[in-house]
């Protein structure tokens, strides 16, 4: 593992600070359609329980605006007239919508959770809690000092793993979920399995390559961790909800049905007089739980020839 530089982890957060100063704001950044993610499935056996844990009370407050996310870009995001996904359809709202706020009223189905919402449009419903997130405005996120603290603790834990423990980053909605491509299959670990995947050896399907469409199997450790260490042991580069790339022949594109959550962008360009097609870049998006940020998903972009 490559040693943490202090002078690279100060100068990436200068970079940022400035970023912020001079104003970040989502770019235009174009968003076409990825695998839609469909709600877990529930047995139509498992019956509803009124009892939910004060934990489930605290991460999904009543106070905030939610949004839709990892909902189908095709078919829109069902709102249902009861808990489960059998229950009939009373309304389909966007995949990209928010103004969405809680009842109060919560059940449980197994292992998932379910609250009951109104919408924008006045109808109250139910959905899955995995396909909500609280709503927080571009400006907003990245005005947020909060969340230069948390990119400065991430980028110190994964170059010094030691150290620091990545649980205390990441989500404790929904865990951290990786993808090799932005358009690739995502691979989420629990909160309570995160700090174990620099040691675990288990072999994860992490999609195709983007430069040769060829199948990737491995570990995290293998696969995925040294790609993390080369980005954030030297990105020159830090945006707010925009994206940096170089020479490729594909698409750079931030996940459509992740548009409602936030990001950072970390790109390290090609080396100079080298291969144009050698850059990376990592994006980091955030999820607010109760208000507090924590990291949801990590995105790779490479070169497509």
């Amino acid at each position: 593992m490559r040693s943490y530089s202090s002078a690279k982890f100060f100068r990436g957060s200068i970079i940022c600070l400035i970023l912020v100063l001079i104003g970040c704001s989502r770019g235009d950044v174009p968003l076409l359609g990825s695998p839609t993610t469909e709600t877990p499935a529930v047995s139509e056996e498992t019956q509803l329980s009124p009892t939910i844990t004060p934990a489930a009370q605290e991460k999904y407050p009543l106070q905030r605006e939610y949004a839709a996310v990892w909902a189908s870009i095709e078919d829109g995001f069902n709102v249902r007239n009861q808990a489960g996904i059998s229950a009939a359809v009373v309304e389909v709202i966007p995949w990209d919508s928010h103004q969405i706020y809680l009842t109060g009223n919560r059940s449980l189905l197994g292992s998932s959770l379910w609250l009951e919402i109104k919408t924008e449009g006045g109808a109250t419903g139910w959905v899955n809690a995995w396909n909500l997130t609280e709503y927080v405005p571009s400006g907003q996120f990245c005005e947020d000092s909060r969340v230069h603290d948390l990119l400065d603790d991430f980028r110190q834990a994964l170059l010094s793993p030691e150290d620091l423990t990545l649980m205390e980053f990441i989500s404790p909605n929904r865990g951290l979920s990786i993808r090799l491509n932005w358009y690739g299959p995502d691979v989420t670990f629990s909160v309570d399995k995160v700090d174990s995947i620099f040691t675990d050896v288990s072999e994860f399907d992490w999609g195709t390559m983007a430069d040769s469409g060829l199948q990737v199997m491995g570990s995290f450790e293998k696969i995925i961790q040294p790609k993390l260490e080369d980005v954030f042991s030297g990105a020159s580069e830090v945006l707010c909800n925009e994206l940096n790339w170089g020479s490729t022949a594909g698409e750079v594109l931030w996940p459509d049905e992740i548009e409602n959550i936030n990001f950072y962008a970390f790109y390290r360009p090609a080396e100079e007089n080298g291969n144009e097609f050698s850059w990376r870049t990592w994006a980091v998006g955030i999820e607010y739980v109760n208000d507090q940020p924590f990291i949801a998903i990590l995105v790779h972009y490479s070169s497509e020839l």
